[in-house]
């Protein structure tokens, strides 16, 4: 009984030290990154924010970014005052790179925490906040924790979250938001952060919720964190979530953003053996782009000419020898000078998987043109395939001009 009072104590101790009314920042906005400067800016202010802390290695990139970022299940949180970036946070969900986390839990906590056939699970890592806006001089930590609890249990439909956490915060995450330790609670060394000292930590979404209204019951002061984390991210109007469903909350990475952070800027990507850097390929289009991206492989020659994403009506006509030509339908979904990605109509016949084509295309409302070139690539389906045009006309590349402009427009 005694220590069961003791521990009720400690709660109620740290619980008053909460302070629900730290400043909203000026102009708030909370959302998920979407262009590259997104994904830069988190990535300066996490390496900045580990370094405040004396955490992590060094790197000339002066970026912080974690491999999982690439998969189409990860969503790096941003957080801006005006246009300054405030604070970040990452959601990983189920993806070939595995979690973060992974690297210190044993392989039955992995079994029993991150692969749960019963639950549905995320970690949040990376979490990073700006000098200047740490309490007590903003109350940035909790929007972020408001919109996190948003996205994941409303958008993602999450129902389990981990975290690693420092010693000295594991006992802020318990009391507060009903956080329990993984294991005996001990600190473990975190590799590739640093080295750092972690306590691997889990709650439900379900617990989160029960530990936040109880704490406004004990606590009265503590009733506007609860509305904060509980009620008001639905409609707050600096926080701006997917407008989609949660199965695609999660987009696709572009090779151009894949390329900067993982290639150009750091060298992550050279550090994961080729086996893992397939099985995240395979999640992303079958082009010459992302092949090179991922298998960094120098005899893969990288498509130069630029794509176009179109939804165009063809006819494929196909020269096969002893059995003449025969005549397909489908679409053209991108295109460039040099290539096309079509996709067959359902009705059709698959195509060979190599030899000579002509694909026929309207380049304008009374001009149709014809262009010649080779099956170079078909998806398993045998309803998707990859075209290199091998003569075309000038009429095609004044479309494809035509493209650009209309792009750049």
């Amino acid at each position: 009984m005694f220590k069961f009072l003791l521990a009720d104590h400690r709660e109620v101790e740290i619980l008053r030290t909460i302070d629900p009314g730290l400043p909203r920042p000026e102009n708030l906005c909370i959302t998920i990154a979407k262009t590259n400067d997104d994904y830069l800016g988190a990535a300066r202010l996490l390496y900045d924010s580990y370094q405040r802390r004396g955490i992590a290695f060094k790197h000339d990139s002066k970026l912080r970014v974690i491999p999982q970022i690439m998969t189409p299940t990860t969503a790096v949180i941003v957080g801006r005052s005006g246009e300054k970036m405030i604070c970040t946070a990452t959601v990983v969900c189920r993806n070939p790179l595995d979690f973060p986390i992974s690297e210190i839990l044993t392989p039955k906590e992995r079994i029993e925490y991150l692969n749960d056939p019963n639950s549905t699970v995320c970690e949040i890592a990376s979490l990073a906040i700006a000098d200047g806006y740490l309490a007590p001089s903003s109350g940035i930590f909790f929007f972020l924790v408001g919109f996190l609890h948003e996205f994941c249990a409303n958008h993602l439909g999450i129902t389990k979250v981990v975290i690693g956490a420092q010693p000295g915060v594991v006992a802020f995450y318990k009391t507060m938001f009903g956080f329990s330790p993984i294991g005996d609670g001990t600190a473990r060394v975190f590799p590739s952060a640093g080295n750092d000292p972690t306590v691997p930590l889990v709650v439900s979404i379900e617990k989160f919720k029960e530990k936040i209204i109880a704490n406004s019951k004990r606590i009265p002061k503590l009733v506007p964190l609860a509305k904060l984390f509980l009620e008001n991210p639905k409609n707050d109007t600096g926080f701006v979530y997917p407008t989609l469903t949660s199965n695609d909350s999660f987009q696709p990475k572009s090779v151009s953003l894949i390329e900067e952070l993982f290639l150009k800027q750091t060298d992550t990507m050279k550090n994961i053996d080729s086996n893992r850097r397939s099985k995240v390929e395979s999640l992303y289009p079958t082009d010459d782009d992302y092949k090179w991206v991922f298998q960094l492989d120098p005899r893969i020659a990288r498509r130069r000419a630029r794509r176009f994403s179109v939804n165009l009506p063809t006819t494929i006509a196909v020269r096969s020898a002893g059995n003449g030509t025969t005549t397909h339908t489908g679409i053209i979904v991108d295109i460039s000078e040099n290539g096309a990605h079509i996709q067959l109509d359902e009705s059709q016949s698959g195509l060979p998987s190599n030899g000579e084509v002509t694909l026929t295309i309207a380049v304008s409302d009374t001009t149709e043109t014809s262009v010649h070139g080779e099956v170079i690539r078909r998806d398993p389906d045998m309803r998707s395939y990859g075209i290199q045009i091998t003569d075309c006309s000038s009429s095609f590349l004044a479309f494809i001009r035509s493209l650009s402009k209309e792009d750049a427009a």
